[in-house]
């Protein structure tokens, strides 16, 4: 059946014309929306998207039935230009939810960094109330990353007396961050 049966067909009876516009270019409206939207939209957009140049084509046709020479053309053009709204518009849409989740990823990021530098502050406290020599040793071994040789040196005190010091004031801040609640027991140190 051609474009011109098509409209012939419209305009006698109505509901089988549309259904043989349907059955006619279906698969030639879904290609042009398809090509459109297949890497912004979903099926779903898809879909609705093809069925409103369906609706858009049989509007044009009862308004301007005689101006259209070509069925296949106007369905191609009609198909093209709402394939382009629906991608401004799924594309604005995605955008939106782009930066929305960089606004939230940005949101985490800044709830975890407040977190571990409250962490860290608490664990500094802890350090320092275990009193000297330990939590100068404390710092100097984890967090200046300096040896027992190295801290004995500084501190003169022996190797040996260091790694004794290192592993008692570990255990004592292990409880004092059990206590304290921002260590769980089942936690490896």
């Amino acid at each position: 059946m051609n474009g011109k049966d098509i409209i012939m067909l419209i305009r006698t009876e109505p509901s089988r014309g549309h259904r043989a516009l349907f059955d006619e270019y279906k698969n030639y409206v879904y290609a042009i929306v398809y090509n459109r939207l297949r890497n912004t939209g979903t099926k779903e957009d898809i879909e609705e998207c093809v069925g409103e140049v369906f609706a858009d084509v049989l509007i044009g046709l009862e308004r301007n039935e005689a101006e259209i020479r070509e069925l296949s053309r106007y369905i191609s053009i009609v198909a093209k230009r709402k394939a382009i709204k629906y991608y401004h518009a799924l594309s604005h849409i995605n955008n939106q939810h782009e930066e929305l989740n960089d606004e939230l990823r940005t949101q985490e990021n800044v709830s975890e960094t407040a977190e571990i530098n409250e962490r860290n502050r608490t664990l500094l406290r802890l350090v320092e109330e275990l009193g000297e020599p330990d939590s100068t040793i404390i710092l100097m071994r984890f967090y200046y990353k300096r040896n027992s040789a190295e801290i004995a040196k500084k501190l003169g005190l022996k190797s040996s007396t260091v790694r004794k010091r290192i592993e008692r004031a570990l255990k004592k801040l292990r409880n004092k961050m059990i206590a304290a609640k921002i260590f769980d027991e089942e936690d490896k140190f």
